[in-house]
């Protein structure tokens, strides 16, 4: 979207009068939301449908030996 770059702290909420908007605004706890609706959303993107995104993650590994870097010399080497 234009000028989403402008903004940097986003909100979904769930509950209460903004329930279904995302909120938008450059800093947290500093200026005024900028509000978006999914109507706006999608005039803005052209009517284009969205899919929810499925990643592939896998688990996290855990090294069998410890890393180690050497430390440079006095030589510079």
């Amino acid at each position: 979207m234009e000028g989403i770059t402008n903004w940097s702290y986003f909100t979904w909420p769930t509950s209460g009068e903004l329930s279904g908007y995302i909120c938008a605004r450059s800093l947290p706890n500093f200026g005024s939301w900028n509000t978006f609706s999914s109507i706006d959303i999608k005039k803005a993107m052209n009517y284009q449908d969205f899919t929810k995104p499925d990643p592939i993650v896998s688990d996290r590994t855990i090294p069998k030996s410890e890393w180690t870097i050497p430390l440079p010399n006095d030589k510079g080497t």
